[in-house]
């Protein structure tokens, strides 16, 4: 049994090989990003898409990989200064290139001040992020509310998503970060067929160590 565990260890690490090739993207303001549009991490690409607001250049986009978690973070930084009444709206897509599916999409803010409120809204296609604008009509809907804690929710095996963020502050609302945190597995019908594989060739090797056994 134990050498089943570490055959099947051996066979799936490198399934999340996307993970372990990820490497942590400084992309710099959102002007950056839109000069910039397509960012690379491991093997996740994020595309800027839109956005709207009073954007001043003041924040700061960078996407962190967790190799241990195979998880990458697109996180804003350098909010403070950005005082309400104000919405501060930015779309962007985010594909994996590999045979892995998004497992799971997480929304965090670090408050500051006031009745400020971000909205996370993720879509399977741009068409629909763009025909749904208000913050909280997504195909899956987060929010987190001042000093609330972060938010999960759980997805359905895709490889594209399409994710807009929503900060909506009121007239003495702030926020310093917020962050989106997106964890990865590999794809389920890939993931049985290694499993089955393995089975298969721990049942070979079992066999032929019995017979040669049987001989002697």
């Amino acid at each position: 049994m134990k050498r089943l565990i570490f055959l099947l260890a051996g066979v799936l690490v490198p399934l999340s090989s996307g993970a372990l090739q990820a490497s942590s993207v400084f992309v710099g303001s959102l002007a950056d990003w839109i000069a910039d549009p397509v960012q690379v991490a491991g093997d996740k690409v994020f595309t800027y898409v839109d956005s709207s607001g009073g954007w001043s250049g003041d924040e700061l986009v960078t996407i962190s990989s967790n190799i241990p978690q195979n998880s990458e973070t697109v996180s804003i930084d350098g909010l403070s200064d950005y005082i309400g009444p104000q919405n501060l709206m930015l779309a962007y897509s985010a594909v994996i290139s590999s045979t892995d599916v998004f497992l799971s999409l997480s929304l965090d803010q670090d408050f500051s001040g006031s009745s400020a409120t971000t909205y996370k809204d993720i879509f399977t296609s741009l068409e629909d992020l763009q025909a749904n604008p208000v913050p909280g009509t997504g195909t899956w809907s987060l929010s987190v509310i001042d000093a609330g804690a972060g938010t999960t929710v759980s997805l359905p095996p895709l490889q594209g998503l399409w994710i807009r963020d929503t900060i909506v502050l009121d007239a003495s609302g702030s926020v310093l970060s917020i962050s989106n945190t997106a964890v990865q597995v590999p794809e389920p019908h890939v993931l049985a067929a290694t499993i089955l594989c393995a089975i298969g060739t721990f049942a070979v090797r079992r066999e032929r160590r019995r017979l040669v056994w049987h001989r002697l």
